[in-house]
């Protein structure tokens, strides 16, 4: 049966669908005498796309003859939208049977949600060739209230609606407060217009309610959910949860963050950067290297002139594109800063997974 406009739904019969259509809801079928009737509730409205069935609608609602309190097969029926109501699954579905600990954690469902990790372009599209703005919309700012909005203190990643990952960068014992879907600090709303005018929305202010630390993770919670899945611009997210995705190593990173100094540091940018293998990386730095570190370098200053750097603030996060999912996978969180004498080094995030989900809750 064919899915119906909002409006020819309404134009069919306004005083039965005028209180049920709503952004949740949806009609479908025909005005033939053939339909759904009485009974069908809950059942599925499924679709094909590209070889494979997806569950669309689930049977709601349909208006009845008055005398009898059948279905009137001559009416559109009511569906509900399933889905938009993917989170609510993911959040309730019962636990998988899968043995692995990332797989098969009971709260798994809990990040990887929706449009997490978007990427607007083709797989392998020069990453340098894309508009910082909007890009990266998981890309957050840390800071104590009191901190001016022209500086960033520290950078942080969005995971899912309620919960970032960033550093120690700040006294979580104070008030801190996390500022969504910025590009430049101190704007309200951002607009570029070169090589195209784009314009993102208005940013979002949320204080944290609790954060769990391990080494210098950290995990914390938003107090109240960030506008994930309704503005463009604000987004989280994918984390590497499959076993292929935990153990591939990549040769390039994307870094996003905010810097310390410079020009251009109240504008939120953008790097690609080159791992350093462990062993070049403990010998450089002349010490040990835990092995839950990344090494990288920046490769657009590959000579590390102190006059020509400028240092990417802690919590800037390192990521890739998945081949597959055509995804952002976050990989790293930063630690320190450099100031161009060594190696950048990155919270390796596949080795906390585990923990991360074990503190999470929806």
């Amino acid at each position: 049966m064919p899915i119906v406009s909002t409006h020819d739904c309404l134009a069919s019969d306004r005083d039965f669908f005028g209180h049920l259509i709503n952004a949740k809801t949806f009609c479908a079928g025909f005005q033939n005498g053939t339909g759904v009737c009485n009974g069908d509730s809950g059942g599925g409205l499924i679709i094909q796309h590209q070889n494979q069935w997806y569950l669309r609608g689930v049977v709601s609602f349909s208006n009845t003859l008055d005398s009898a309190g059948i279905c009137n097969l001559k009416k559109f029926v009511g569906f509900t939208d399933a889905g938009l109501y993917l989170e609510w699954i993911y959040e309730n579905a019962p636990i998988t049977n899968n043995s692995d600990p990332i797989e098969g954690h009971p709260n798994v469902r809990l990040i990887n949600q929706g449009n997490c990790g978007k990427n607007d372009f083709l797989f392998g599209y020069a990453e340098d060739k894309k508009p910082v703005i909007s890009q990266y919309p998981w890309i957050v700012q840390v800071r104590h209230p009191f901190e001016s909005h022209d500086y960033v203190q520290c950078n942080g990643l969005l995971i899912n609606k309620n919960y970032i990952l960033t550093t120690t960068c700040v006294d979580w014992n104070d008030d801190v407060s996390v500022t969504l879907g910025d590009y430049k600090t101190g704007e309200v709303k951002d607009c570029v217009t070169s090589p195209m005018r784009i314009c993102s929305g208005a940013v979002q202010e949320v204080a944290t309610s609790e954060f769990f630390q391990k080494d210098n993770l950290i995990l914390a919670r938003l107090a109240s959910p960030a506008y994930v899945g309704r503005r463009d611009h604000i987004e989280a997210v994918c984390l590497p949860t499959s076993v292929e995705q935990r153990e591939r190593v990549y040769p390039r990173y994307v870094l996003t963050g905010w810097k310390e100094s410079g020009e251009d540091s109240q504008y939120l940018q953008r790097a690609v950067v080159e791992l350093i293998h462990h062993g070049p990386c403990q010998r450089e730095l002349g010490r040990n290297v835990s092995e839950s570190i990344v090494c990288v370098r920046n490769r657009e200053d590959p000579s590390r002139a102190s006059v020509k750097c400028s240092d990417y603030m802690p919590g800037t996060t390192i990521q890739a594109v998945e081949k597959k999912s055509n995804r952002y996978l976050a990989y790293g969180i930063q630690t320190d800063i450099s100031y161009c004498t060594k190696p950048e080094q990155f919270i390796k995030i596949v080795d906390y997974m585990e923990w991360i989900l074990d503190n999470m809750k929806p």
